[in-house]
């Protein structure tokens, strides 16, 4: 299952929502963090979890959360 999370300036929302994510029984998982080049804290929160295989993450600009999601789609696997 591949789960897409666009965000922008998301740091204090963030940890929860991978958390919340992660937790999930469902294996295998693939999860794709596109983030439109934040200026907050949502960078520092996400290198918590760089290092989980599950993890992908990706932070340029973008035009907003529909293109997010749309490169996101483009990199998912269906894992």
């Amino acid at each position: 299952m591949s789960v897409i999370v666009p965000s922008y300036n998301q740091g204090r929302y963030i940890a929860e929502t991978m958390d919340s994510i992660l937790s999930q029984d469902h294996r295998p998982l693939e999860v794709l963090v596109v983030d439109g080049a934040s200026t907050d804290t949502t960078l520092e929160v996400l290198r918590r979890y760089a290092g989980d295989p599950a993890v992908s993450i990706v932070s340029e600009p973008d035009k907003g959360v529909v293109d997010a999601v749309n490169k996101g789609l483009a990199r998912a696997c269906g894992a």
